[in-house]
């Protein structure tokens, strides 16, 4: 009997006894039936998963599934990949897995996957969710492909100057994050990536207008979007943040307001808040925000990543509407009437809750002394 197709052409009932009830033996590749013990089929294709179990490796790593999943943003097709196991535990079987990777994957693919795994490792340092990740990396692998395929499907080049893979990469993620409900500000993208804004503002300019559609932004960004993760920078209560909420959604539609970023409006009404705060329950204003007007503008400058002459001039002209319906009946109620208790942020030492050993504490450095300031929003 000849081998059936891919299709799985095997008989649902036996031809001896009529009887469907019919046991595949996927070891021996026949069809029997298990009532009268008739082979009704054989030769069969296994179309399920390979599995294999490498008892005698001397990694610690246990490939059962031989095999990846084909990626759909590589080029390559089916491969075999060797595993390498744990670093420094087979020499010979990192080398072997080194060599099979030049010869399975082309140039293009080993680049595009350098960037893939530059993105993978930029989103988890940043906090940056999977869907973000995967985003970018369809954005990435667009432009590379807008970038070096030609007419006649071709590639021009395979590989980007350093610089040009840094600004590409730094695009991807902006808006990657603008595109899928976490939006990032140009300076932030220009810390994590470690590339100029300029540059970055640039290449994203370049891929919107060479992919078109797949970099068209597919949610309205508002003020939320950026207040929450500055309080959280500058560390203000859940009560007050949502009042500076409400202050920047209503702020935004203002006359001398409407128009400016997002970014500067958020800035601005979290200083003016934070000013309303003093001015009316300044023995409840947590340590790290009692200091100075000018040293406040300047960390919400830091954090927001605007000059401080932008914020200054936006909380002034939020200021206008203070008594014209900008701020909510129960305003007065959203600041905290008693200083909440702190943990010790600097250096100390305390108790541990068993009672064992005392713990040292180093201050963490705040978020705004990773975020230069540059140029204006």
């Amino acid at each position: 009997m000849s081998a059936p197709t891919m299709e799985r052409d095997v008989p649902d009932v036996c031809g001896e006894c009529g009887s469907t009830d019919l046991v595949e033996d996927t070891k021996n590749g026949d069809l029997v039936c298990a009532q009268c013990g008739v082979v009704a089929a054989e030769l069969l294709i296994d179309l399920g998963h390979e599995w294999r179990t490498f008892e005698n490796d001397d990694s610690a790593y246990d490939p059962n599934r031989v095999g990846g999943s084909i990626n759909p943003l590589l080029d390559s097709g089916l491969a075999t990949s060797i595993s390498q196991g744990p670093a420094g535990a087979n020499a010979l079987n990192e080398r072997l897995a080194r060599a099979q990777s030049r010869n399975v994957l082309d140039a293009n693919d080993r680049y595009v996957t350098e960037c893939y795994n530059r993105i993978s490792y930029l989103c988890e340092r940043s906090g940056l969710p999977q869907l973000v990740k995967d985003r970018a990396c369809e954005l990435l692998r667009l432009y590379y492909d807008h970038l070096t395929l030609g007419a006649d499907g071709v590639r021009a080049r395979a590989r980007f100057r350093e610089d040009e893979t840094a600004s590409i990469i730094s695009a991807a993620l902006f808006i990657a994050c603008r595109n899928e409900g976490f939006p990032r500000t140009f300076n932030e993208i220009s810390v994590i990536v470690s590339v100029a804004k300029s540059r970055v503002a640039a290449y994203v300019k370049a891929m919107e207008m060479s992919i078109g559609e797949a970099a068209k932004i597919s949610r309205i960004r508002t003020t939320d979007d950026f207040v929450s993760r500055f309080c959280s920078y500058l560390e203000i209560p859940n009560i007050v943040r949502s009042l500076v909420n409400q202050v920047a959604r209503a702020a935004a539609e203002k006359d001398g307001i409407h128009g400016r970023t997002l970014v500067s409006i958020a800035a601005g009404a979290i200083y003016f808040v934070l000013l309303l705060w003093r001015e009316t329950c300044p023995q409840s204003i947590p340590a790290t925000l009692r200091v100075s007007d000018e040293a406040l503008v300047n960390r919400i400058a830091e954090v927001s990543g605007i000059t401080e002459g932008v914020v200054k001039t936006v909380a002034s002209r939020i200021r206008q509407y203070r008594d014209r319906g900008l701020l909510p009946p129960d305003w007065v109620r959203r600041f905290p009437s008693r200083l909440e208790p702190e943990l010790p942020t600097s250096s100390s030492e305390r108790q541990d809750p068993t009672g064992n050993e005392l713990i040292h504490e180093q201050s963490a450095p705040t978020v705004s002394s990773k975020r230069p300031r540059q140029g204006s929003h």
